[in-house]
C-alpha cells in the first residue's frame, strides 16, 4: 500500500491467490469514508478528502479473509 497525499490516491498491491477484494477506507474515528471492489492485482484508489489522522484500509477477500493496513493523513 502506498498513499500519495498530494494526489489523494492509494496504491494497493493485491495478492495472487485472490482475484477480488472488497475494500473499506476507515477514518481516524472508524467511520467508513469509501468502499468498493478491486481486483487481485495492483489498483489505484481515488480517495475523498479525509480528515487528518490515522486511517485504515481494510481488504476483505472472498471467504472472509481480512487484511488491514494504516496510513496517516496530515
Amino acid at each position: 500500500m502506498w498513499y500519495d497525499e498530494d494526489a489523494w490516491t492509494l496504491l494497493v498491491q493485491g495478492h495472487n491467490y485472490y482475484t477480488y477484494f472488497n475494500y473499506y477506507i476507515l477514518d481516524a474515528d472508524g467511520d467508513c469514508q469509501l468502499s468498493g471492489g478491486i481486483g487481485g492485482g495492483t489498483e489505484l484508489i481515488d480517495l475523498p478528502a479525509l480528515d487528518p489522522g490515522l486511517c485504515t484500509l481494510r481488504l476483505v477477500a472472498p471467504g472472509g479473509d481480512t487484511f488491514e493496513g494504516t496510513f496517516t493523513v496530515h
